[in-house]
Order: C-alpha cells, then structure tokens, then sequence
C-alpha cells in the first residue's frame, strides 16, 4: 500500500514538473495573454490592432478599434527627426489611455487634431497605460520616455494612487499592468520576496499567475474600466463631514508616498530636460446635481470610497499635492479636476469617459495647453 501511495505521489510530481515545463516553453513562444509586466519591467504592446465587440457599455461605440504604434503608445509614428518637432507625451493610467475609446475619440486625440491647426511641426502620443499610478509612470518615463526626449510631457495622475493608498514606494507592482490595481504581494522583505521576484522574472509561468491573480484582486474591488455605473436614487447615502475628515487622515501615509513620487517624476523631466505639466484627475462624484440623471452626485452610493463626497475628496486630497508641487517646481498646471463639469454625459462610470467626455477634455487641455505652448515655444507657431 504504501508503495503505491508512493508511486502515485512521484507520478502527481512527474506530472506536475512536466505540464509546468510544458506550459514555460509554450508560453515563451505564444502567449496568448497580452500582460503589460514582467517582473518589474513594462512590456508596451508594440504594434498591436485590437478590435472588438462592445456589448458591456451601451454609452460608448459597439464596434471599438484600438491600435499601438510601433512605440507601443496610441497616436502617429515617431518621425524620424523628432527632435525638430514640438513633441508631447501624455502619461497616465486608464483615464489618459482610454482603452475603450476608438482611434481618435482619447482626449490626446482631440488635442492632436486642436493643436496640429496652430503648430507646426507637431507631435503628441498617448502613453497612457491603464492601471498605472506614478510608481509606474516614473519605470516608463525612465524607460522609454526619457530617451525619446520629447520637449513636453503631460501627466495626468491621482486616481490610480489613490487606488494603492498606503503602498511603499519600493513595492512589487503587478497591479501596473493592464488591469490589476490591488495590494502587493506580501511576502516580507527578505531573501522570499527576492527569490519571488526573480522567479517572476525569469519565468514565462509564474509570471503569468502572478498576474492573473492580481487581475482578479483588482475585479474584487471593483477597480475597472469596462463597467457601466448605473445610478439609481436608492443608491445613496449620507456620511458626516467628520467621518469624511476621518478617512482623509487615515490616508496620510498614501498622500506623503505620492508627494513623494510625483516630485521624483518632476524632478526626472527637468534633468532630462523635458518641460513637465501635471493635471489634475477629474471625478464624475462630488457634489450638485447630474444633469442627465438629476441624481445627488454626493450622497451617491460608491463600492471603494463610501459614497461620491467621500470619494471626491480624498481624490481632491491628491490634487491637491499635484496642485502644490506645480508652484513649488512653478511649472504649468492644467487643473482638469475643477474645470470638467460634473456631468454623467462625459462619464460611464466614476472616472472613465464616454466620446462626448474625451472630446471635452480634449476641449479644455487644448485650450489651455496651446496658450502655454504659445508663450513657452513660440517658433513652431505657423506662419
């Protein structure tokens, strides 16, 4: 008996080492999951053409066509002496990607479109790259954006922070993937976390669990981008100011890492000599009253935050350092969080926008971005 248990278990193990050899080599020639990490590394999807079916959203297009370039950003070709033109790279998270929105109709888009009618030559990608907080932008500016030396980069940052609240700022990030927002993997500092992260590294397997299991931390929290919010008058609630002032306090920590990495990121540009502009997050809660749905947008009832004054201002608690390090470095602010109106029309959930909201932005940034640009590189102003 004993004999077979044991050569049942050497079979099990045989089995086991077999499939995951199996799995490694497969996965190294064809993975079919399109992961945006690889141990703490970012992959840009390079030259890929997604189209697909919509049938989850009703407010945006039910045919979507989403391309990269060969960067692996959305936007034009690099041209090949970029250096002659006035070139832009906004960097962001799943606001400033907008995943969901077809070729043309992002925000970096409509200001491509507004700001190509006054400047010329002019240049813009979007590198927005959904799920990622400004850990993850500050491994892409380093990576990839600091050696294309575009003369601007735009940040659009906050609500992802927001989302990793009381990380530290060297943890592991397999939520800055395409979907996993979440809690670190907490294996403590020493020799396991090490030995994890290599294996992350060096396998195609372990890697690709990591992530998946991340992924389904996120949807758990309700972090995503392809749900639509639906609001209903019985989804409300009230909750004190005292309790709101509460939960800002116990975000202290979340707050003083993302002054902290934002400045890094600022700091980053002006040494590689790239003209930072930050811009604040934009929230569809907060306050008054939607227009379409005539809906109290504060006592609006919200999975993560409690409700949509709750969530706004701790959002605004961000903004507000975004808003503070611009005057400390006196570089340009484009305060979107207070311009964009509050309005359901712009938004098909929280943060995320359908067309009509992508083209405001898009309004609004260039508006304010060519005023700058005026003043800031007046020889690329047409003729």
């Amino acid at each position: 008996m004993t004999k077979k248990i044991i050569g049942a278990v050497r079979y099990i193990l045989f089995l086991c080492v077999f499939i995951f050899l199996a799995l490694e080599i497969i996965l190294r020639f064809y993975n079919p999951f399109q992961t945006r990490l690889k141990g703490d590394k970012i992959i840009l999807p390079i030259n890929q053409k997604i189209k697909f079916e919509n049938d989850k959203i009703s407010r945006l297009d039910k045919e979507i066509n989403h391309t990269k370039n060969a960067l692996g950003f959305r936007g034009e070709e690099k041209p090949t002496d970029l250096n002659k033109y006035l070139s832009v790279i906004a960097i962001g998270g799943s606001t400033t990607e907008c995943y969901y929105l077809s070729d043309g109709k992002d925000w970096v888009a409509h200001v491509n479109t507004s700001l190509k009618r006054e400047f010329n030559p002019f240049w813009i990608n979007n590198a927005g790259l959904n799920g990622h907080s400004t850990f993850g932008h500050q491994m892409l500016l380093d990576d990839f954006v600091v050696p294309l030396k575009p003369k601007v980069a735009l940040f659009l940052v906050g609500i992802n922070d927001l989302g990793r609240a009381n990380m530290d700022n060297n943890s592991m990030i397999s939520h800055e993937q395409k979907t996993a927002v979440g809690t670190e993997y907490n294996v403590g500092d020493s020799w396991i976390k090490d030995t994890f992260r290599n294996l992350i590294k060096k396998s195609e397997v372990i890697n690709l669990i990591y992530v998946l299991e991340r992924g389904m931390a996120t949807q758990k929290q309700n972090f995503r981008d392809d749900i639509q919010l639906n609001m209903s008058v019985k989804d409300t609630v009230s909750i004190s100011q005292d309790s709101i002032k509460y939960a800002i306090y116990t975000c202290k920590v979340g707050l003083d890492l993302y002054n902290e990495r934002l400045r890094k990121l600022v700091n980053t540009c002006k040494k590689a000599n790239i003209e930072p502009i930050l811009i604040t997050q934009p929230l569809l809660l907060g306050f008054g009253q939607d227009s379409v749905t005539h809906i109290n947008l504060a006592k609006i009832k919200n999975i993560q935050n409690g409700n949509g004054d709750l969530y706004w201002q701790k959002l605004q608690a961000y903004n507000d350092i975004t808003r503070q390090i611009t005057k400390d470095n006196q570089i340009h602010l484009i305060d979107l969080a207070n311009t964009l109106p509050k309005n359901s029309l712009y938004f098909y959930d929280e943060m995320h926008y359908t067309n009509e909201g992508a083209s405001k932005i898009g309004e609004i940034i260039s508006k304010d971005l060519g005023k700058y640009l005026r003043e800031k590189y007046p020889q690329y102003l047409k003729k």
